[in-house]
């Protein structure tokens, strides 16, 4: 489901979606639903290249702090997939909120491409990064276009804004948990030691020798693992319907059954032995 290579298939909800939208400003790409198309499936590539990363710590057991910022990043982007692929709104609002998920990224890496531009680049240098701003500033302008044309399309009372990273991770969370800001409380946590916070990482030390020994509980270092995995859930759940491909339901019941597992019958325990 995460190769780039697949897309909404033929008859798909996702599909009929395109034919009701006009053409993009840009030429060549189909509808303006396209930026929506392209996130999903950039993000969904992510989220899972970050879930591989994580797998292949834990089997190589050499690493305590990884899996936090990993499990972030992962949960990011899959909530913004989740956000975009919300089932019930429209192919207009569907639009604007791929376009907006677009628009801020080319956005910020304009921003951060004449950032670099003013560095102190050779000569040769800075001709290819002007190259590179010049092209990104026509994609910027044409994502712009589109998402003006999305949100004209609009009622008059809707109004699509681009939520934060927190928001969109607790409105995902929040499509299949009942417990209201646990979204939040789980990105907050992961935060704190992704950004490598002292007490954050003090704390997850916490134990008999875990300090001494550089080690933490399974339970501390599976609750990450956990969180970006039942974050993901509804995001496949999403990218399946919407798009016309086979659900991931029995996959992710395997993943989650191992995890449960793990916090039953070793939650106290050493992670690393």
């Amino acid at each position: 489901m995460s190769a780039f290579t697949i897309g909404p298939q033929e008859g798909s909800r996702f599909d009929s979606e395109k034919q009701q939208l006009p053409l993009s400003a840009r030429a060549g790409v189909g509808t303006i639903l396209a930026h929506a198309q392209m996130a999903c499936q950039f993000r969904l590539l992510a989220a899972m290249d970050f879930m591989g990363g994580i797998a292949f710590l834990m089997h190589s057991a050499e690493s305590v702090y990884s899996v936090f910022p990993l499990s972030r990043a992962s949960i990011e982007n899959a909530a913004y997939v989740t956000w975009i692929l919300e089932p019930d709104i429209s192919a207009e609002q569907r639009a604007c909120r791929g376009a907006l998920d677009h628009h801020a990224s080319a956005k910020e890496s304009l921003k951060n491409q004449r950032r670099h531009r003013q560095s102190g680049l050779t000569e040769d240098l800075s001709l290819q990064a002007d190259i590179g701003i010049a092209q990104l500033a026509e994609i910027l302008d044409s994502i712009q276009r589109d998402l003006s044309v999305a949100r004209n399309s609009l009622p008059p009372n809707s109004k699509e804004q681009y939520p934060s990273k927190r928001r969109v991770v607790d409105d995902a969370v929040a499509a299949f948990s009942s417990q209201a800001g646990i979204g939040e409380i789980h990105y907050g946590y992961l935060s704190d030691l992704a950004h490598g916070g002292v007490i954050g990482l003090r704390n997850l030390h916490q134990g008999d020798g875990m300090m001494e020994d550089f080690n933490v509980r399974v339970d501390r270092f599976l609750l990450p693992v956990a969180m970006a995995v039942t974050t993901l859930q509804p995001c496949l759940a999403r990218v399946a319907e919407s798009w016309g491909l086979q659900p991931a339901n029995d996959d992710m019941h395997q993943v989650l059954e191992v995890l449960l597992e793990g916090f039953r019958n070793h939650s106290s325990e050493p992670a690393f032995q």
